[in-house]
């Protein structure tokens, strides 16, 4: 009976059933004083034989059938399958909305510029008619970069206060007509509150053509609003 079982449960049952405190081999063992005198040893000594061999065959089966389950589970994993990739969170929600805005202007046939954030003055104030001591520069609040030791000139290396930068970067490279927006992030001196910070994002659109008119700029803010915002604002 103990051999030909193949599942744990059943075996369990069975050790119940013999050694058990109701077990039959157990009922048999409290019976011995029933038994003559002169035969209790003898059948004492064949029941903790029985008991024991039992004992064994039961612990024997038990194991063979645990490590067959294991086997069983092992073969049933199969290691050529792909993994699980966990979730590792998702994009900021700065991050989504300038992607979405890019993609925008994109459609309208806007190229994307990408500049350095640390700039020269030529580039950040002069080339954009804004030469030293020109009273729009006070208005920048500007971080300049301390420049001791180096090449550079005081005051010549600084932290980007616009993204106009990338004006003329664009122009000495490509030919008008031109369709150009250029994000990124922008620094300026400012007390840091809930509402102000020193580094900020900013995305500047331009375009060179002829017969650009004040209605092209209108009329291409009000397409990207609608389509970052929805058709119902106006």
């Amino acid at each position: 009976m103990i051999i030909d079982t193949a599942d744990l449960k059943e075996l369990e049952e069975i050790k119940l059933q013999f050694l058990g405190r109701s077990g039959r081999l157990t009922l048999t063992l409290k019976e011995i004083t029933k038994v003559p005198p002169e035969r209790r040893a003898t059948v004492g000594q064949l029941a903790n034989e029985v008991k024991r061999a039992i004992e064994e065959t039961l612990d024997d089966k038990i194991s063979i059938l645990k490590s067959q389950a294991s086997t069983q589970k092992k073969q049933s994993i199969d290691t050529t399958s792909p993994g699980i990739r966990p979730n590792i969170g998702h994009l900021h929600p700065m991050t989504q909305v300038l992607s979405e805005v890019i993609d925008i202007f994109k459609q309208i046939g806007f190229q994307v510029a990408d500049g350095p954030e640390i700039e020269k003055d030529y580039y950040n104030f002069t080339v954009l008619n804004m030469p030293p001591g020109a009273p729009s520069r006070d208005t920048q609040a500007t971080l300049y970069l301390d420049t001791h030791d180096s090449k550079a000139q005081p005051g010549e290396i600084l932290l980007r206060t616009q993204t106009s930068n990338m004006q003329v970067k664009v122009m000495e490279k490509i030919k008008p007509p031109v369709r150009v927006i250029a994000p990124g992030k922008v620094f300026r001196v400012d007390n840091v509150d809930a509402s102000h910070g020193f580094e900020f994002w900013q995305l500047e659109g331009f375009m060179v053509d002829k017969n650009v008119r004040m209605t092209d700029l209108l009329g291409t803010i009000d397409y990207v609003l609608k389509k970052l915002m929805g058709e119902q604002q106006k």
